[in-house]
């Protein structure tokens, strides 16, 4: 299977769904937006700024936000971001740049599509960063206390937690590993929160997602990667999940290159989408997991190496 990254607009849509529903309520995913594409400006057009407000009324009175969702690492300091605005302001900043040809880091392209959302009130200290990666032996969770636009290097500053494949993160056990220098009234919330994430993360096949900043459990930029099979999502429910790996010059040189096959030793593996694709899948699965517990015994071979992490901002 093949790691493809997702549009920031739909890793939010995934979680406003699946958060709740994992969490029994107790856990709200901001999942208003709107994409706003090239055309915009034109009338006639079915995804107009006239349009896409009546598609969203709850745009005409609220503070916004607006940014490309185009994989571009560290909008905030690209000046990529305008942040709480009317609707007015945002259409004037989102027209201003459309179509127009930016360098961001030595990486040259072309806008054309853009995220407008609610804009959430908060202070900077309120600003978490998280990390959920795939690996070898499960899932890795980094947590860093000061998140946000100036957050760092996270892989120098960032607490980690290693949970195996198979195994969960009590919240206790999250809290004791991740959030020193959180607030102890903050603690059990936000570790109940980390524990359903990390549920949802993998419930959703992703092998990589970053929140940066989280608000007092209130997500503002999500960044994500899901697990595909052909064109499939696998083990997502419903209907409106129509973005496929975008293509272009941000994935230039500073491209995801994931490819991560996860090994369930324990026989639990996940149903796909779509599994008739092939014929023989099932016998292809059952004898690559014969050969995987010969090569198990095979200390000799070393492993592949660890893909590395990309990170956007």
């Amino acid at each position: 299977m093949a790691a493809k990254p997702v549009r920031e607009y739909f890793g939010k849509q995934l979680l406003a769904k699946y958060l709740g529903e994992a969490s029994g309520g107790e856990f709200e995913f901001e999942g208003r937006g709107m994409l706003v594409k090239s055309g915009a400006s034109d009338p006639a057009s079915p995804s107009s700024w006239a349009a896409l407000l009546a598609a969203h009324p709850w745009a005409r009175d609220a503070r916004l936000v607006a940014k490309p969702d185009q994989l571009i690492k560290r909008r905030g300091k690209a000046g990529l971001l305008a942040i709480d605005k009317s609707f007015d302001e945002c259409r004037a900043w989102v027209d201003a740049r459309m179509n127009a040809t930016i360098d961001v880091e030595g990486v040259e392209g072309v806008l054309h599509t853009f995220l407008v959302e609610p804009f959430v009130p908060h202070a900077q200290a309120d600003e978490y960063y998280v990390c959920v990666v795939s690996n070898r032996e499960g899932e890795e969770l980094l947590f860093c206390k000061d998140g946000g636009v100036d957050v760092g290097d996270v892989d120098a500053k960032a607490k980690r937690l290693q949970v195996p494949l198979g195994e969960s993160a009590a919240p206790d056990a999250l809290a004791a590993a991740l959030l020193d220098g959180v607030p102890e009234a903050r603690k059990p919330k936000l570790a109940r929160f980390l524990a359903t994430l990390l549920g949802v993360y993998r419930q959703l096949h992703f092998v990589y997602m970053e929140i940066n900043p989280i608000g007092r459990v209130r997500s503002m930029e999500t960044n994500a990667v899901l697990l595909m099979k052909g064109d499939s999502w696998p083990g997502i429910r419903g209907t409106g999940l129509t973005h496929k790996s975008p293509s272009g010059f941000w994935l230039g040189s500073d491209a995801p290159k994931r490819l991560i096959l996860k090994v369930d030793l324990n026989d639990n593996r996940p149903p796909l989408a779509d599994d008739s694709d092939g014929e023989g899948d099932d016998e292809e699965d059952e004898e690559g997991g014969e050969e995987e517990d010969e090569e198990d015994e095979d200390e000799d071979e070393p492993p592949p190496p660890e893909p590395k992490r990309q990170r956007r901002r």
